[in-house]
């Protein structure tokens, strides 16, 4: 592989063959492999913002909780796609454990654009019956406005 350095900001590298690439992938990504993970990921993605490795932290942490005792709760839910990532996994491990989803539903509030990225009314384009009838919400599934 050919390095040249133009500048401190900037590194020229010759491009690996696509097979290459794979192998040498340089980070452990178990978010990428089939399996289990997937699965349940499929259930979140078409509706959530969190990219495919965080949702694989958040499927990690829930798994290790399976014994501990309480329920799980999800503190801004906006389209409900990471609660159905979570609300598939206890039915399916966790049957006892219930799941409480709090947000607004109403967006963001007012901002400051000098510090605050996203802005008055981002998020908004949700409400709680679609994502309730997204989860298919029974007696485990507790939303609060």
């Amino acid at each position: 592989m050919k390095q040249t350095l133009h500048n401190l900001s900037q590194i020229e590298i010759d491009v690996m063959p696509t097979s290459d690439i794979a192998i040498y992938r340089s980070l452990f990504s178990p978010w990428l492999a089939p399996g289990e993970f997937q699965r349940y990921y499929e259930r979140a993605a078409p509706r959530t913002l969190v990219s495919p490795d965080r949702c694989y932290v958040l499927y990690s942490l829930l798994k290790q909780a399976i014994h501990v005792n309480g329920n799980v709760w999800e503190c801004g839910v906006y389209k409900g796609g990471t609660a159905a990532m979570i609300l598939a996994i206890l039915r399916d491990k966790m049957p006892a454990k219930r799941l409480y989803l709090f947000d607004t539903f109403e967006g963001m509030p007012e901002t400051d654009p000098t510090k605050d990225l996203h802005k008055q009314g981002d998020f908004a384009d949700t409400s709680v019956e679609s994502v309730a009838a997204y989860l298919g919400c029974d007696a485990r599934c507790h939303i609060r406005k």
